[in-house]
């Protein structure tokens, strides 16, 4: 068991660190120089390494109830990034 368990763990921690490091890349500005990315990118994730399996744990727990489903799951991101 734990093997599993901590296989489990260091899968959800590359995914989680994938994810950030996506996020980064996305909302960056095309630049020529992708040395100041790749070090955003290492600082950032290097910042978050100790709190994204926590946060993980925590989101997969989350359950939602029938008042706060939205019709239109997009529309609802969009909200949250404007």
């Amino acid at each position: 068991k734990f093997d599993k368990t901590a296989d489990l763990i260091k899968e959800q921690y590359r995914i989680g660190m994938v994810l950030v490091g996506m996020a980064l890349i996305q909302s960056s500005p095309d630049s020529d120089d992708g040395a100041d990315l790749e070090e955003t990118v290492a600082e950032t994730t290097k910042a978050l390494a100790r709190m994204i399996i926590p946060i993980i744990r925590d989101i997969s727990g989350i359950e939602i109830d029938d008042s706060s489903k939205v019709e239109n799951p997009s529309e609802a991101y969009d909200d949250f990034i404007e």
